[in-house]
């Protein structure tokens, strides 16, 4: 794989993987924290296996990206990630080389931690497991998100 340059001297390392087909395989980066457990600060590196080769095929430095990514039914991909104040969570579509992040959904009062992400077969439809933290008193909830048609 294509090793990208460190980040203010943390590493990078591969955390999700998507095959669309034989020649056309991703995977998802992101920085790993230091030895000591450190968080290192927010980034994604994809990488795209065309049959023959692998290149970089993006990069975004601006939030923190969570496990998972999966195809967008469009030629693009789906990922999630969420601010450094770890308070708005985002579904960030790759497509033609650009990040583009949306407000994920949520309930008020509570924060959105999207974990997976799962495309349904043959539409746009993106599908999540999620964590809700409420933003006062209460207790943690779980969710399933949709998005998309």
């Amino acid at each position: 794989l294509p090793a990208p340059a460190p980040v203010n001297g943390f590493a990078w390392h591969a955390d999700s993987i998507v095959a669309l087909s034989a020649s056309d395989v991703w995977v998802q980066e992101v920085v790993s924290p230091s030895p000591n457990g450190q968080a290192g600060p927010p980034g994604v590196t994809l990488l795209h296996w065309d049959g023959t080769s692998w290149t970089v095929a993006g990069q975004d430095n601006a939030e923190y990206y969570q496990p998972g990514i999966a195809a967008d039914g469009q030629g693009g991909l789906w990922m999630s990630a969420t601010d450094a104040s770890f308070t708005t969570s985002y579904l960030v579509d790759f497509q033609g080389g650009q990040f583009v992040p949306q407000a994920a959904p949520t309930e008020p009062g509570y924060t959105t931690g999207i974990s997976r992400l799962t495309r349904v077969p043959g539409t746009t439809s993106l599908w999540a497991t999620a964590g809700l933290s409420p933003t006062g008193d209460g207790i943690n909830e779980s969710a399933i998100l949709q998005y998309g048609s």
